[in-house]
């Protein structure tokens, strides 16, 4: 399936950049004629660049069918980032936020000519100056936004109500960090900050979302010495990630690279698995779900392994994906706190007239922040990591705190006396 994905993504960057580089080609012309000679190769340079990176990853993909090297990392090359991944990156994503208002200017001018309100050169002239304004508004924004969001770490925070939890629980603090996602582009430095932000909250327990790497194993052991620096009471527990099983082929080799190297720093990354944390006197049970790309929970073993968790006085579960069948499982089964990563917080989402397009949404409505679902509180990390663009775009990077706090069962209250008409007498 997924290669029907990639072929259609293909298929829409190249006829998109055929015709935002017209249109926007045809608004400078207006400004500035002189254009009008190099068009060609100005047209023409821009689409190279646009299919460039949809190409190469096409080529490897077809190399690594036809090799079937043992390693699935993509080249690293300093010279490539530079003349090729961050241009193109930057381009696509400044086109596309272009076209999602100029494909509306559009719409509106040819139902402006249609109706015979818009005819004439002259509103020619002023769609082509907006859609040059447009492009340079954007041309700012873009990257101003870019860098905002790979430079900001948010701190988020949120307080969960139990009902008559135990005094020895009340104020329980975890602290929830996702999709690491350690390679060039998330390196040692935004590891620590990650880390250093999450030891300044002075956490009860961290939980780690998976996705430890990207994909290359030369990022596991950085990776794993800035979490095993983690500092919490009860302990620092991961789940399984997609990417932390997509470093070679042999996938169970991928995940036990990744655990030994966590282990070396105190860091246990336990597969469907329940932990008892006593606190107190009571009792904080910690499910540790497998649920990603590579491996699902099914309804049944969902319910099975959360059924462990059953006694507890609290329960907290961790899983990198959360998923319907999942979702629904813990719900049931008395889960608190539901605490998963994956969606990067959207990392791309575009402005639009009518709002923000956030893309992650295709896959699941639960994107970045805090869900009710009944009784059980569902907590999505934006991380701090990224995957197949090296850019955040209306996604900054985050940590995410969840505090248990005791909400005591109100008492039952004694009827007021009722005065004619129904209507409760006043004391």
């Amino acid at each position: 399936m997924w290669f029907i994905f990639f072929f259609a993504f293909i298929a829409i960057a190249v006829l998109h950049a055929m015709y935002f580089s017209r249109t926007l080609l045809d608004a400078i012309e207006e400004v500035w004629p002189r254009v009008r000679p190099r068009r060609r190769l100005l047209r023409r340079s821009y689409l190279v660049l646009a299919c460039s990176m949809p190409v190469l990853l096409l080529l490897f993909v077809i190399y690594i069918f036809i090799a079937s090297p043992d390693s699935w990392a993509f080249p690293e090359n300093d010279a490539l980032d530079v003349l090729l991944v961050y241009p193109y990156w930057f381009v696509t994503i400044w086109s596309f936020q272009c076209s999602l208002f100029i494909v509306p200017l559009g719409l509106v001018h040819w139902l402006l000519r249609k109706a015979g309100r818009a005819n004439g050169r002259s509103w020619e002239r002023r769609r082509r100056f907006a859609v040059l304004a447009i492009a340079i508004v954007f041309l700012v924004y873009v990257p101003a936004r870019t860098i905002h969001d790979r430079t900001t770490l948010e701190t988020r925070q949120y307080q969960l109500l139990v009902d008559d939890l135990p005094v020895d629980l009340d104020g329980f603090k975890v602290a929830l960090v996702s999709d690491p996602q350690a390679d060039r582009y998330t390196g040692d430095d935004s590891l620590a900050e990650m880390v250093d932000a999450v030891n300044a909250e002075k956490p009860d327990l961290v939980l780690v979302a998976g996705d430890i790497i990207t994909r290359s194993p030369e990022y596991i052991d950085m990776a794993a010495r800035q979490l095993g620096r983690l500092e919490a009471r009860h302990g620092v527990y991961s789940c399984v990630g997609d990417h932390d099983n997509f470093m070679y082929r042999d996938r169970e080799r991928s995940v036990r690279e990744v655990k030994e190297g966590l282990a070396r720093y105190g860091v246990p990354m336990l597969d469907n698995q329940v932990v008892d944390l006593e606190v107190g006197d009571a009792t904080l049970a910690v499910v540790v779900a497998t649920n990603n790309y590579v491996t699902r929970l099914g309804p049944g073993t969902a319910r099975k392994l959360i059924s462990g968790a059953s006694s507890a006085d609290a329960r907290v579960l961790v899983a990198h994906q959360s998923g319907d069948a999942l979702i629904s499982a813990a719900r049931d089964g008395g889960i608190h706190l539901f605490a998963a990563g994956h969606t990067h917080g959207g990392q791309v989402s575009f402005v639009t007239p009518l709002g923000l397009l956030v893309l992650a949404e295709i896959e699941t409505p639960y994107v970045v922040g805090r869900y009710q679902v009944g009784p059980m509180a569902l907590v999505v990390s934006a991380g701090i990591g990224m995957s197949v663009t090296p850019f955040r775009y209306h996604s900054p990077k985050s940590v995410d705190v969840v505090t248990f706090k005791r909400r005591a069962r109100p008492a039952a209250a004694s009827a007021a006396p009722l005065r004619a008409g129904g209507r409760p007498a006043r004391p």
